[in-house]
């Protein structure tokens, strides 16, 4: 062996070089011999780091989150998520308002990033929040927490995990079957639920002419008003019932009958939405897991919002526990 690289060397090392010379040849080559190997490696690593692509995001454990109930962080850190990342930049896609966030970190095994808000509270006046996102390519987990503004209590991480699709295909092995599969069920879920029959439904909200019904056994409300722009939502959404309409819920400590616009909400897509009638009173049935939190019996004053995503009509209504 030792006979062979001595050949070898000779062949590739000029007849003049000296001893010394010789020597640092010798180490330049056998730092070459282990750079390469790991350059190699290193090359492969990761499956979208350097790539564009979406974040499919679901949020789960809301359970750790010492800070706010886990109702109120569920209002900030929305269950269902999605975030597109092009480039060196990074959009809120599923959000209402499509926040252009920014890029803190990306390497082969994780993606952090913010996003910086400007919401109002209950008296008209802005605040800083800041939406921290940290995601792991190796596990596919996903951590977000809120930071607010001088005042305001931070809302500690929340967990999830995410699906990265890269142009149409998911790499996390989540199949469109099992997409189709789950539509299929939330629409058979609400076709359960038609027609109305008012002994599955009871009132937990209302005032100034608005009603809101949860259903007895599903994660479903009925929301009536005798506000003229509900009345036009109702419109639109029976004339195009494939229409993007969200909604959201602000929740107050105090009477908000006072609070104006909409800025101040966090819109979210529903699973199932549609504009109904029971004997002659136009409602519109909102199906969504993240509804459970209308429940919280801690908040009297909760302002009830709808808007639709693409041509931005909208309407509120305040409402009290009943």
């Amino acid at each position: 062996m030792r006979t062979h690289f001595t050949t070898a060397l000779h062949s590739v090392m000029p007849t003049h070089i000296s001893y010394l010379a010789a020597l640092r040849y010798i180490g330049v080559i056998t730092m070459l011999l282990i750079a390469l190997p790991l350059t190699s490696t290193s090359a492969t690593a990761g499956q979208v780091g350097d790539k564009d692509f979406l974040l499919d995001c679901t949020f789960e454990k809301y359970n750790n989150n010492t800070n706010y109930s886990a109702k109120f962080a569920k209002a900030w850190i929305p269950p269902s998520q999605k975030h597109r990342i092009v480039g060196d930049q990074i959009l809120f896609q599923s959000y209402y308002d499509k926040l252009k966030g920014t890029i803190t970190k990306r390497n082969d095994e994780r993606i952090e990033w913010t996003y910086l808000e400007r919401p109002k509270d209950k008296h008209g006046k802005p605040y800083d929040a800041k939406r921290i996102y940290s995601y792991f390519f190796t596990t596919n987990k996903i951590a977000s927490r809120m930071e607010f503004g001088t005042g305001y209590t931070h809302i500690g991480y929340v967990w999830g995990t995410c699906d990265e699709i890269v142009t149409g295909n998911n790499l996390s092995g989540i199949k469109d079957k099992a997409s189709k599969t789950d539509a299929q069920k939330k629409d058979k879920k609400y076709k359960q639920l038609l027609p109305i029959n008012m002994k599955d439904w009871h009132t937990i909200r209302g005032s100034n002419g608005s009603v809101l019904k949860y259903h007895n056994t599903h994660d479903a409300i009925l929301f009536t008003s005798t506000n003229p722009w509900f009345k036009a939502t109702h419109a639109k959404l029976a004339r195009l019932p494939k229409a993007d309409l969200r909604y959201a819920i602000y929740w107050a400590n105090e009477n908000v009958f006072d609070l104006k616009g909409y800025k101040h909400f966090n819109y979210s897509k529903p699973d199932k939405i549609i504009a109904t009638a029971y004997k002659g009173i136009k409602y519109i049935m909102v199906l969504d897991p993240d509804l459970d939190r209308i429940h919280d019996k801690r908040k009297t004053f909760m302002q009830f919002s709808m808007r639709f995503k693409n041509s931005g009509e909208w309407f509120s209504n305040d409402t009290a526990l009943r």
